[in-house]
């Protein structure tokens, strides 16, 4: 899985995608660990759980707030545990 994790937007915990494609080897044994000590807790990290929300318009121009959508860009681990689970 970490190895075939898409180009996305960094979320609020600043990890680049490029950590987890290149070194997916040796970070696997720690964010299986990582991953199954927080499902077994039940208690995400609160980083997990915030999102960086851009408004992009729906037409151009925005001339409106009913013009604009909303994209959340979420954490890769989260993403990564959401998929296992």
């Amino acid at each position: 899985m970490l190895s075939s994790v898409q180009k996305t937007c960094l979320g609020v915990d600043e990890v680049p995608n490029w950590v987890f494609k290149h070194c997916a080897v040796e970070l696997a044994p720690v964010v299986t660990y990582l991953i199954n000590t927080i499902v077994s807790n039940g208690t995400p990290p609160s980083t997990w759980l915030k999102t960086l929300d851009t408004p992009v318009p729906k037409k151009t121009p925005a001339t409106e707030f009913s013009h604009l959508r909303t994209i959340s860009v979420t954490p890769i681990l989260s993403h990564i545990t959401d998929e296992t689970y």
